[in-house]
């Protein structure tokens, strides 16, 4: 069969995820595989035509499609996100229908089930027979019990890829109710705050329900909230996966990243977040935004912050993303106030929905209270606490920050 590995590893060869194909390959060398390094050369994809077209015909001639990526905050990486927004942006999503396709992630098995919620969900919005994927740790392939069970996977996964058995899909397509926002008229008494409110975005002048509904966001108070558009940021690309932030919190960009970080989120008492959906998640450039973040390595240095989102899209129809969302909060410890969206069927219902929202926030901050942490903070607390141990000669950065705020609360 023609099998066409996809890598979503800006690392390219050096990817650890990469290990598990090439041990693939040689296992079971009877096939025809391509692969191609989406993660690596998305700059490339986005600029030169012949090569994405050439890419796009390897893939319409294949019989399966294997998806190949790390974990980055919760997600597939940025880059292997924009690289789904260009087969859409592109119209080539007829090379893919009908393919046998699986993913396989390799991380400290955080959040990894929502990266292969999202392929899951991409390809069956793309028509593919996905069979689910397999999430390994990062030394797996250092266990031979872990080999013997990876290779089991593939075995499975490609008899029932040459044998065409019927795949189920996992996600029903996301309905949109095509709702047009335009801001009533407000009479409400402006809030005030002693308190810096910072709102992130990446709307474009395209976007008219997400701009709108920040309009009327701002609207809501007398004080004057600093909106700042994420494309007007000089960010320079995607996390690299280099590690070099591991040792001193340090990015190995020279951008705008750090000083966005710096002088105005870190300098904020309340985050709003602000984007529209893009396919199954928000847009690369968000997601940009959150690999970025990994600076900070599994530090939750905003854990003195509150954080709200406000969304176009229909997010009651992706659990995925919203729990995405509250696992941020939980994680970052930057207590939820809350998620608005667009699902409505009037400009009335969305503006008073807003307008509950910026009252919301201000007897938040009034009481000052939080909600205490579900599983997702707490499980996904204990998984950081023991890889960063694990890996302290590595994490230096994480280890001094987790030793002198007693994070390493271990059971004994």
């Amino acid at each position: 069969m023609n099998i066409t590995i996809i890598h979503g590893s800006p690392k390219g060869n050096n990817s650890i995820t990469k290990k598990h194909t090439d041990y693939l390959i040689e296992c079971i060398p009877n096939h025809n595989y391509t692969e191609f390094y989406v993660g690596k050369e998305i700059k490339k994809l986005e600029n030169d035509a012949s090569y994405f077209n050439a890419m796009i015909k390897t893939i319409h001639e294949s019989d399966i499609i294997i998806w190949s990526f790390p974990v980055y905050y919760y997600m597939v990486p940025s880059q292997l996100k924009r690289f789904v927004e260009l087969v859409y942006k592109k119209n080539c999503v007829y090379a893919f229908k009908g393919k046998y396709s699986t993913s396989i992630s390799t991380s400290g098995n955080f959040f990894d089930h929502a990266a292969h919620n999202y392929m899951n969900a991409v390809c069956n919005d793309w028509d593919m027979n996905y069979i689910e994927g397999f999430p390994a740790e990062m030394l797996d392939l250092l266990k031979e019990e872990k080999r013997n069970n990876f290779m089991g996977f593939m075995e499975y996964f490609l008899y029932i890829s040459e044998k065409k058995l019927p795949i189920s899909k996992s996600f029903a397509p996301l309905l949109s109710n095509n709702f047009n926002y335009i801001p009533e008229p407000q009479i409400n008494t402006k809030i005030v705050l002693d308190k810096k409110i910072v709102l992130l975005t990446d709307a474009t002048p395209y976007d008219l329900n997400i701009n709108n509904m920040i309009k009327t966001f701002n609207s809501c108070f007398g004080n004057i909230i600093d909106v700042i558009n994420l494309h007007t940021v000089n960010i320079k690309g995607g996390c690299l996966g280099c590690g070099h932030c591991l040792s001193d919190g340090k990015c190995v960009y020279k951008d705008g990243f750090e000083a966005l970080f710096y002088e105005k989120i870190n300098t904020a008492d309340v985050l709003i977040f602000a984007g529209t959906m893009k396919d199954r998640y928000l847009s690369a450039t968000w997601k940009t935004f959150f690999d970025r973040n990994f600076f900070n390595g599994h530090r939750p240095v905003l854990n003195d912050k509150y954080l709200g989102f406000i969304i176009s899209g229909p997010l009651k129809q992706n659990s995925n993303l919203r729990q995405i969302l509250e696992g941020t909060c939980q994680i970052w410890k930057t207590p939820i106030l809350d998620i608005i969206t667009d699902e409505f069927n009037n400009s009335y219902e969305l503006t008073k929905e807003i307008e509950a929202f910026a009252e919301k926030i201000s007897k938040t901050l009034e009481i000052n209270w939080q909600r205490s942490d579900s599983f997702l903070g707490v499980g996904g607390h204990k998984v950081f606490r023991d890889l960063v141990f694990s890996k302290k000669s590595i994490m230096k950065a994480d280890h001094e920050y987790y030793k002198s705020h007693e994070y390493y609360d271990f059971p004994h």
